[in-house]
């Protein structure tokens, strides 16, 4: 939320991801330091949600058939949050390739579960946070690193105007607040079902504002 809030943040840039960590002292929001775990921390969440939903993918054919409504309700949200990573007819705007936009398409949000996912134990579970940050940190252009590049690449360098990201994180969440109600809905806070619907309102209105060629919900 706080990226939709702060839009264009200044911590999500690429050149971060390829700077050594200050050691540790008394941080400051300007901080290099900090300003890179932001940058770290907002990507491991995304690809701990795709970790997640591949897992889910995976394993849906061991789920009780006596459990159908729910799952039902679980794909829907499931499906959402991948259409907001991935569909580029989102964007109805006339001058919509004068705009900036990331795509993750399905496959390679597939991809980046996967490389999200190990084995502890004997049971399959999302990287830590230290491994995760090793890979973000690879040169690598083959195996589980690329598919973090990819995650990171949406985030990274957003634009002041006409960024249409804002627009899918957004979306994002909206329906993960969707997710979590048929997960958990005792975990959800006011804060979190007020920004459902104020990112709600922002998304079914994206379609006028983005017509008319403006910036959709900055600051909101």
């Amino acid at each position: 939320m706080q990226i939709c809030r702060d839009y264009p943040p200044e911590y999500l840039r690429s050149d971060f991801v390829q700077s050594d960590p200050e050691q540790a002292t008394p941080t400051s929001p300007g901080d290099l330091d900090l300003r890179r775990y932001s940058l770290e921390s907002s990507v491991y969440r995304l690809c701990s949600l795709l970790g997640w939903i591949e897992l889910y993918r995976q394993e849906i054919v061991f789920l009780d058939t006596h459990e159908a409504p729910f799952s039902r309700l679980l794909d829907k949200a499931i499906y959402a949050i991948r259409a907001d990573l991935a569909d580029a007819g989102l964007n109805i705007a006339p001058d919509r390739d004068d705009w900036c936009d990331v795509l993750l398409f399905r496959e390679e949000q597939r991809a980046i579960g996967e490389s999200m996912i190990t084995t502890v134990g004997g049971n399959r579970v999302i990287i830590g946070y230290a491994q995760f940050c090793e890979l973000l940190a690879q040169n690598n252009a083959a195996g589980p690193a690329r598919w973090i590049k990819v995650a990171s690449a949406y985030f990274t360098d957003p634009k002041e105007e006409k960024d249409f990201r804002l627009v899918r994180m957004q979306r994002l969440i909206v329906h993960l607040v969707d997710l979590v109600q048929v997960l958990a809905p005792g975990r959800l806070r006011d804060s979190h079902r007020e920004a459902r619907e104020r990112y709600r309102a922002a998304a079914i209105a994206s379609a006028d504002l983005t017509s008319a060629g403006v910036a959709v919900g900055r600051r909101t």
